[in-house]
This record gives C-alpha cells, sequence and structure tokens, in this order.
C-alpha cells in the first residue's frame, strides 16, 4: 500500500428496516482491492449462516488503487503549497468520495479527491468542521483556477 491506515477491506452497515417477520440489514463492501471485498463478503456470509439468515444482493462500491503517477495529485501538493505554505498531506480515507466509480467508469481518469474535516460518519454525533470546509472550497477554487 502506498499511503498507510488504509484497511483492506470493510462490510459497511448500511440501512436496517423491517418487512412483515424480516429484517433486512443492508451492507456495501468496500476496498481499494475488488478481491478484497469478495473476502468481506464472505465473512458476511459465514456470519449470515451462524445468524440463518443469507445474503440477497449485494451494492459493493468498485475497488480504487492510489496510483503514485498522478498529474493531477502533483498540481493539488502545488497549489495547496503555494496557499498554505505546508505541503498536502496525503492519507487514506476508505470511503464516501465515490473514486472507485469513477475509476471504473474511465479507467485512464487522473482521480483525486479532498475534503474537509470530519468525523463520526453516519451517526447522530456525525460533524463537520465549518473553518475546514470553507478551507476545502477556498482550495477547490484555486485548484480550479489553476487547471
Amino acid at each position: 500500500m502506498h499511503l498507510e491506515g488504509l484497511p483492506y477491506d470493510s462490510a459497511n452497515l448500511g440501512r436496517i428496516e423491517t418487512q412483515d417477520d424480516t429484517v433486512l440489514i443492508r451492507y456495501a463492501a468496500r476496498s481499494p482491492f475488488e478481491s478484497c471485498m469478495a473476502e468481506a463478503e464472505r465473512r458476511v456470509g459465514l456470519l449470515c449462516r451462524k445468524l440463518n439468515a443469507a445474503i440477497v444482493g449485494k451494492d459493493d462500491y468498485y475497488g480504487y488503487r492510489y496510483r503514485t503517477d498522478s498529474p493531477l495529485r502533483d498540481t493539488m501538493d502545488r497549489v495547496f503549497l503555494e496557499q498554505y505554505g505546508k505541503p498536502l498531506a496525503h492519507v487514506a480515507a476508505h470511503g464516501g468520495n465515490e473514486c472507485g466509480a469513477f475509476a471504473h467508469m474511465f479507467p485512464d481518469m487522473d482521480i483525486v479527491t479532498s475534503g474537509a474535516i470530519y468525523a463520526k460518519h453516519h451517526t447522530p454525533e456525525e460533524y463537520l468542521d465549518l473553518e475546514s470546509f470553507d478551507r476545502s472550497i477556498r482550495f477547490l477554487k484555486a485548484l480550479l483556477k489553476e487547471l
């Protein structure tokens, strides 16, 4: 892995609903490697068998591998350094930016993502740091101007 901290796979709970006497639990497997998503599904399948349940559909994300050669990321690095006087931190994120879906549709596209500080995703305590959101918008405007 070129970025530290990115899990190889996970099966993330999406939604729970009831229909008559059935409970439907929707989840999505995520990984930078599509082969690892199959491993996440295998583990969910094992859990289902223990609980007398079944997997009846899939809503997986496409895998997305970090590219070491990215002219777009190089431009982001330069613009960020010019704007903030410090290097842009490259960190691993595990979801929410849909890079894999775009890479699946456009395999040769140079794809990057950035965003504001947020935490406690998909919980009642979820929050977005508004100052970092403002910084993200200023950075995005500067990047688009450069492009």
